[in-house]
């Protein structure tokens, strides 16, 4: 089983949290296969947030189809 990773920012707005999954430059959810690629986007991000909102890293699960015999 191979793992991907995913960011997602998290908002809070009249005291309710808002999840919104990252998109890359074609507007699709930004994903790699790299742990050390997303917890270092990860930081950089929250470091540099100026409106308090968190990152946090999301795992997917990829499990291979196989086929039946």
């Amino acid at each position: 089983m191979n793992n991907s990773y995913q960011i997602k920012k998290i908002m809070v707005l009249n005291s309710k949290k808002l999840h919104v999954l990252l998109l890359n430059s074609l507007n699709e959810v930004f994903e790699t296969d790299c742990i050390d690629e997303a917890t270092k986007l990860c930081e950089i991000l929250n470091t540099n947030t100026d409106s308090g909102w968190r990152y946090e890293i999301i795992t997917i699960n990829n499990i291979e189809k196989r086929a039946f015999q």
